[in-house]
């Protein structure tokens, strides 16, 4: 099982940094899959979304995104039934979880768990990423497991986000 990440494009990977983290492959937005802000003019099919507008996020799930960043991870139910129906994945960046310190992070933390919890009871896929900005900012795929452990995802989900539902965001398909 080969394991997959996402960071920002502007990321500096090489193959060597990919395997020392575990990795088979790190996706880059901008080159390997698009990265769109929701409520912006674009073409959403096959795109990773982020925003905090719901409606804004419901319209890109219903435009054929491959995948939804909820940048304040709040709970929409209307916006979650939408990803449902549409086969909509939920992209989880750990950089919100490690790019912050004290109570900003632990709140991070809390709000994730519970979105998490929701949208995986109601059947969504999930990922986890790193979405880093550059190389230091990388998590190794163990760390990403880690993380997702503590957001409430079990040993065997977590290794199935960064493996089979990181490469179909960016490749479309499920092996």
């Amino acid at each position: 099982m080969g394991y997959y990440d996402i960071a920002l494009q502007g990321c500096s990977v090489g193959a060597g940094i990919e395997s020392s983290l575990g990795f088979r492959h790190i996706f880059l937005t901008g080159k390997d899959v698009a990265m769109l802000s929701a409520g912006k003019k674009g073409n959403f099919s096959n795109a990773i979304v982020s925003g905090t507008n719901k409606e804004a996020l419901t319209e890109a799930s219903r435009a054929g995104a491959r995948a939804l960043i909820i940048e304040d991870m709040r709970i929409d139910r209307s916006l979650i039934d939408t990803m449902v129906k549409k086969g909509t994945a939920l992209c989880m960046p750990m950089n919100a979880i490690t790019s912050k310190e004290g109570m900003e992070r632990a709140k991070a933390i809390f709000l994730m768990k519970g979105l998490f919890d929701y949208v995986k009871g109601k059947g969504v896929h999930v990922s986890f990423v790193s979405l880093a900005s550059s190389g230091a900012a990388l998590c190794s795929s163990m760390q990403l497991i880690e993380y997702a452990r503590l957001l409430g995802a079990e040993e065997q989900y977590a290794r199935y986000s960064i493996s089979t539902v990181n490469k179909a965001i960016v490749n479309g398909d499920e092996d």
